[in-house]
């Protein structure tokens, strides 16, 4: 069973995503490292298959990524998989023998910024807008994509292996994340938590072939 949830977008393009359920009698484990969260019985697994495992030079790779929940209570986990509090960080090795880019930033203390009065109808909408709640033996779900601009492995033939980190500190501590900064009671009172913690993916194979002529 799927449930289209919204469209966001990830990295540089736009995708759809999704919060599945396994089929009935599907008692299969996803891949990827287990990682617990705080309060020990958060536990999660990160999970990512390219849509295609051979693709030729320049094209762009896809990847679906998924978040599972395999843990007995329900988690929060954010819907933007690569910014704001969370981050999903992608690796292609081999490293191919070019220039690689990289990017760097800062941002400034919350404790610096001049902030706006809040009203209790504001946590509700930041908290719709940011963070997904994952019901054990769920996963929630995005696709991706790695270009030949930010992976310039895709441009040189060859077989590479892709994995990847999955980090996050949660409503209140992730890093210049500050939209729930001022409902530090709100947070405190949820039913539900949001998962902290890092989570390694599991690692795929693909190859990068001449395009055919």
């Amino acid at each position: 069973m799927r449930w289209v949830i919204l469209l966001l977008g990830v990295l540089t393009t736009t995708y759809t995503i999704f919060l599945l359920r396994p089929p009935p009698g599907d008692a299969s484990s996803p891949a990827g490292v287990p990682a617990v969260g705080t309060g020990g019985e958060q536990a999660l697994k990160v999970r990512i298959s390219p849509l295609r495992s051979v693709v030729h030079r320049g094209e762009t790779l896809r990847l679906r990524v998924e978040v599972w929940n395999i843990g007995d209570t329900d988690l929060l986990v954010c819907k933007d998989l690569a910014r704001g509090p969370c981050a999903l960080r992608l690796s292609i090795t081999p490293l191919a023998n070019t220039k690689h880019t990289g990017l760097a930033s800062d941002c400034v203390p919350y404790e610096w910024l001049t902030h706006p009065p809040t009203q209790a109808a504001d946590f509700t909408k930041i908290l719709l807008r940011d963070w997904i709640s994952i019901p054990p033996n769920h996963f929630y779900g995005t696709m991706v994509e790695l270009t030949p601009g930010e992976y310039p492995e895709l441009l040189f033939v060859g077989h590479y292996r892709v994995s990847g980190q999955f980090h996050s500190d949660g409503l209140l501590e992730s890093y210049c994340y500050y939209s729930l900064k001022p409902f530090a009671n709100e947070v405190a009172q949820l039913p539900t938590k949001s998962w902290q913690g890092e989570a390694q993916t599991n690692t795929v194979d693909v190859q990068v072939k001449h395009k055919a002529q």
